[in-house]
């Protein structure tokens, strides 16, 4: 874990907009509407991250643009974070603009009209609307200036967008087209699906000179909502590849305010990602719930060269919820009483009562009924602070001007000047022992993952040894003739091998410029401090492969452990005895860095206050591919869950009003197959995962996460295989006796 500065970004503040009325006749009667007038913000491409990596493409949904719930606030993060990450186009995926709502403006304006004159003014009318409002959309989208040395053609960053035949509606590719021609920057794309490439990105030449191709989905037909996050997104990929004359390098869905990542090559052949929404979901009719499923914000998604990906994501939720704690201002000459009612109708976001303010503030309602006339304006102020006071006559209900909210309000940067970045590579099933787990990719891989990502956390969660049950050795699944105690040694030795080599790497960074001298100088506290900075803390959890010895009186994974700590203590004291340094207290030192926890409390708490529990249940996997994360994080209590046992891997991330952004990671495993899930058409998710949180006092709001699932291993390891042969092979570090 490590304290990180805020990356500069510009806060630009709200857009103002000069109003001129504009009145327009039809044979119906006469219709007043707002123009608003105002060039777009240009924000620039930060160029570090524009050149770290290959290709990386912003992805946002739904920002529906004049609903209720819209918010140019929003929008500007969002760009603003495009900007800073160095994102080299971005994708709108549905929900340019809300097909309902484009409907009933329209209805408005020919209500009252004779059938015959609707039918006449009807193509006018929607040319007006969609004009005024995409005219309003292009002074809030700001654009972004590429990096001068890359600008080739448009100087600015492509956006492209996809509607969506339901959320954007009928009208919806026509809004789109008559917003395009307001941009120099926008791209319109099919409706419903469509296809982008990555240029430089591939397995070969041929694939990145071409350009990896990526698919576009969003919501093309009604369906009843579902209860899992997964449920839209597996629906609407397995109706298009089942018609696909060719497939994508990744899915992107989009439309469903969900934040699910599953990798490819497994038990899903194509990896997905789905996306939030930007803008506050409203309810769609008077009682339903304002959104089933909740994650605000946007995602990003990086390729490497070689066409790893990885996925990022900016959660808003928190700005959203908090928003109108963000109206600081208030009418000049106002009173004491005059600020409280503000603050008390700030907790409401559905406006309060005169009764409802008097009972909260302990003030007689004839007082706060003569001091709430003075906060009342007839339509919102252009104060970029307070947007005034309306009073709703059906409700009796005062609060904040909705359009204001809509328009003029400013998010600010909600993160203070420093962050916590927490960096964790998780992996599960790792089954020593097995005849097909990847044993090479453990020991060369996992140190060069860790060392290339700076991971702070390694975490094994559960299922360390192949286990004996079943008649594993007897069918030829395990290696030679290893019992439980040697499967637990070697599984130990491996990770307190990846460990140690972690740590040599790091130790040797940080003294490179030190003389014998200086070394030697060094006082305890001075090297235990190398050494703890060096040193990756080591969590984990036995599984239910680990639990079958409990059937024979033998406490699981208690070798494993003491096999790590063996290889890491004696390692580690040899190579600072060979530098010529001493450090009493080394056992406690490693004792504090390798935790074994509870089997049914394994739960973490980090230094910061975040928590996590690891999770090994003893079931089987489901159709519906996010259902046992969300089960984890409704049974958890913890920020971040992470599980493992159903050898398949998915990142879910929802968001829960009292703990915020919630992650949960279920892992796949370190074998490439089993005989038993072979025999039940099971295909298995190979590899460790990367896990990055950023946050602010327990608040998560950026995730980045990896799937590495490139085994090494092709077929299984002869079970003649000598085991001590083949420690040798992988260059163990073995235990001291």
């Amino acid at each position: 874990m490590v304290i990180l500065s805020r990356p500069k970004v510009v806060d630009f503040g709200p857009v103002y907009f000069r109003i001129k009325d504009r009145k327009f006749t039809t044979k119906g009667g006469v219709v007043s509407k707002h123009r608003r007038k105002c060039a777009r913000v240009v924000l620039k491409a930060n160029e570090e991250r524009w050149k770290s990596c290959a290709a990386r493409v912003g992805f946002l949904s739904r920002v529906e643009w004049k609903t209720r719930g819209a918010r140019a606030a929003l929008i500007r993060r969002a760009f603003e974070i495009f900007a800073e990450e160095g994102c080299h186009y971005i994708v709108l995926n549905g929900g340019l603009t809300n097909g309902k709502y484009l409907k009933y403006l329209i209805e408005k304006e020919l209500a009252g009209m004779s059938a015959k004159d609707r039918a006449k003014a009807r193509p006018n009318v929607e040319k007006r609307v969609l004009r005024e409002l995409t005219a309003e959309l292009n002074s809030v989208i700001p654009s972004i200036e590429r990096p001068p040395e890359v600008v080739r053609g448009s100087k600015y960053v492509r956006i492209y967008v996809s509607t969506s035949p339901i959320i954007d509606g009928a009208l919806g590719q026509e809004f789109a087209k008559v917003f395009l021609k307001k941009r120099p920057d926008i791209v319109l794309l099919k409706e419903g699906h469509d296809y982008t490439r990555l240029k430089g990105v591939g397995n070969t030449p041929e694939e990145r000179k071409e350009g990896q191709l990526i698919g576009l989905l969003n919501p093309r037909k009604h369906r009843l909502p579902g209860q899992y996050a997964s449920n839209a997104l597996d629906k609407e990929i397995s109706e298009e590849e089942a018609a696909a004359d060719d497939f994508p390098a990744a899915w992107v869905f989009g439309g469903t305010a969900t934040s699910v990542s599953k990798p490819g090559s497994g038990e899903r052949h194509i990896p997905a990602i789905s996306l939030p929404v930007l803008h506050i979901p409203t309810p769609g009719r008077v009682g339903e719930p304002s959104i089933a499923l909740n994650q605000i914000g946007l995602r990003i998604l990086e390729s490497a060269a070689d066409g790893r990906k990885t996925v990022i994501t900016w959660s808003l939720r928190d700005l959203t919820k908090s928003e109108r704690t963000f109206i600081t201002g208030i009418k000049s000459d106002a009173k004491l009483i005059h600020q409280q009612i503000a603050e008390a109708i700030k907790q409401d976001r559905h406006g309060l009562t005169v009764g409802e303010i008097a009972d909260k503030l302990e003030i007689p309602r004839e007082e706060v009924q003569e001091a709430i006339r003075f906060l009342v304006e007839p339509r919102a102020l252009k104060r970029v602070t307070w947007p005034g006071l309306y009073l709703d006559e059906e409700s009796g209900r005062y609060n904040f001007h909705r359009d204001w909210l809509q328009s003029q309000l400013s998010y600010p940067w909600p993160y203070g000047e420093e962050y916590t970045e927490l960096r964790r590579l998780l992996f599960g099933c790792m089954h020593a022992g097995y005849t097909t787990t990847d044993y090479e990719y453990m020991r060369w891989r996992l140190p060069e993952i860790i060392i290339e990502k700076d991971i702070h956390v390694l975490e094994v969660i559960g299922d360390l040894v192949a286990g004996l049950k079943h008649g594993l050795m007897h069918r030829g699944q395990i290696i030679g003739n290893m019992n439980y105690t040697d499967q637990e040694q070697f599984g130990g030795e491996l990770v307190g091998t990846v460990i140690y080599a972690v740590f040599e790497n790091r130790l040797k960074a940080k003294i490179k410029d030190f003389s014998d001298e200086k070394l030697k100088s060094l006082s305890a506290e001075d090297v235990g401090k190398l050494v703890s900075d060096s040193l990756l803390l080591l969590l984990y959890i036995v599984g239910n492969h680990d639990g079958w010895q409990k059937d024979l009186g033998v406490t699981p994974g208690d070798k494993f452990g003491s096999s790590v700590i063996d290889v890491v203590y004696h390692h580690i004291r040899k190579l600072l005895t060979e530098m010529g340094v001493c450090l009493p207290n080394l056992y406690e030192l490693v004792l504090e860095k390798i935790k074994e926890l509870p089997e049914n409390d394994a739960v973490f708490t980090f230094p910061n206050g975040l928590s996590t529990e690891l999770i090994h249940p003893s079931m089987s996997r489901t159709k519906t591919v996010s259902i046992r994360c969300e089960e984890a994080l409704n049974f958890s209590r913890c920020t971040i869950v992470d599980i493992a046992n159903f050898h398949t891997a998915i990142e879910v991330e929802k968001y829960h009003a009292n703990l915020g952004e919630r992650v949960a990671t279920q892992v796949g495993t370190m074998v490439i197959d089993t005989d038993f899930e072979r025999g039940k058409l099971k295909r298995l998710d190979f590899g460790p995962v990367f896990v990055g949180i950023r946050h602010k006092q327990g608040r998560v709001f950026r995730v980045e996460h990896i799937f590495f699932n490139d085994p090494i291993l092709k077929k299984p390891i002869p079970r003649s295989t000598d085991i001590e042969s083949l420690k040798d092979r992988l260059k163990l570090c073995r235990v001291s006796s």
